[in-house]
């Protein structure tokens, strides 16, 4: 997207960010990048966001996902307790749905229009599942000259034991993959209880950490193979092509390849962690360029090939933090706002926004879960009120 650098660089206020623990393996500098002591509201600050789920029956919704295929973006994935969105489900009960976009899909990025959502998380014979479902994960990615790679897998986690034939109820939580347009559930089966799970941009595989490890599973031949052999790993994150794949455990955030038998390096201290899309060049071969995380209640950005820490916002983190596959944009939660921050990998230029990004209306509380676009058009948010809320940023 093209957006003023300089200029909005300019009217930042440069305060000062709390200091971060540093330690040899977590980088050898910060920088503060654009950093100001609140994100001012604009005069409308709804101008440009839309409420795209609604509850009528006291309903919450959370975890937005986009599909990340370039700047079409056909696919938006949620969680929501609500009972009158689609299909048949049981009160109370966290569901997962897919929402289609629908109308002109421009390669611009141009605005957004929501269509119909669809309940994945459905139990067999159309009953409604009997536990709670949660984590959505949708694939995509970028082709050469900016075209949508199709979005075909989405993921996600649950405990209920109908989703598929077989499930042992044994009470652990399990991943499950499934075609995001529509068609049968496949649960993944590996050993222990599921603590997080993504689908790879190109859909080749589904990263699942659980109780016992990290493990790759590939949908093609319905293989199971441990990346990782280590209780108390979450948040796993992997690049579009499935080559290495970042995770948290502990305080701490680690980068480990899918391929060969390489150690897992440890990469920074922090949690929640977002990777980019990964390197297309020949040189990068798909690997993790830059990650973004949490840290003392701040948002971090730290890039590998320099390994340098990029402050990109002195707000306090509410929220997880979310880095579009360009690596260049964050996005975050901060009480009733949402933070955009914009650093380029390539030029270093920066172009954070004074403004926020949406924000829940008066009474909606505060935002919950965030989540953006593949070129930052846009930026999905929850709140505590229960809405699911969609900015535009812009067109590129």
């Amino acid at each position: 997207m093209r957006h003023p650098i300089s200029a909005r660089a300019a009217r930042r206020s440069g305060v000062r960010v709390g200091a971060l623990v540093l330690t040899a393996a977590t980088a050898t500098s910060v920088v503060a990048v654009g950093a100001s002591a609140a994100l001012p509201r604009a005069n409308d600050p709804y101008k440009k966001q839309q409420l795209v789920v609604r509850s009528a029956d006291g309903g919450i919704a959370t975890e937005p996902d986009f599909s990340h295929d370039s700047r079409a973006n056909r696919f938006l994935g949620y969680v929501s307790t609500a009972t009158n969105i689609a299909g048949t489900v049981a009160r109370g009960t966290r569901n997962v749905y897919v929402l289609s976009r629908t109308g002109s899909i421009q390669a611009s990025g141009n605005a957004w229009q929501p269509g119909a959502s669809r309940l994945v998380s459905a139990g067999l014979g159309g009953q409604p599942a009997n536990g709670d479902s949660w984590a959505p994960s949708l694939s995509g990615f970028t082709k050469a000259g900016d075209a949508p790679g199709a979005a075909k897998q989405m993921a996600f986690l649950s405990n209920a034991t109908n989703l598929v034939a077989g499930t042992p109820a044994d009470g652990r939580t399990f991943a499950y993959v499934t075609p995001v347009g529509g068609g049968a559930l496949r649960r993944i089966d590996a050993p222990g209880s599921a603590t997080g799970v993504e689908v790879s941009g190109d859909s080749t595989a589904v990263v699942v950490s659980t109780t016992t490890g990290l493990y790759l599973f590939t949908p093609r031949n319905g293989k199971v193979r441990q990346l990782v052999k280590a209780a108390g790993i979450t948040d796993p994150s992997v690049t579009a092509r499935a080559t290495e794949v970042v995770y948290a455990r502990g305080s701490s955030i680690y980068t480990k390849r899918t391929s060969g038998n390489p150690r897992s390096k440890r990469v920074a201290q922090g949690s929640h962690p977002d990777v980019d899309a990964g390197g297309q060049t020949k040189k990068d071969k798909g690997r993790v360029r830059a990650v973004a995380y949490t840290s003392g209640g701040k948002a971090f950005r730290k890039r590998l090939d320099t390994g340098v820490v990029e402050d990109l916002g002195s707000q306090d983190v509410t929220t997880n933090v979310k880095l579009n596959a360009g690596g260049s944009t964050i996005v975050y939660g901060t009480g009733r706002d949402v933070g955009v921050r914009v650093r380029v990998l390539e030029s270093l230029k920066f172009g954070g926004y004074d403004r926020a990004q949406g924000t829940c209306p008066e009474g909606q509380g505060d935002v919950t879960h965030v989540a953006v676009s593949t070129r930052y058009n846009y930026v999905a948010f929850t709140c505590e009120g229960g809405g699911l809320y969609l900015q535009h940023v812009g067109e590129k």
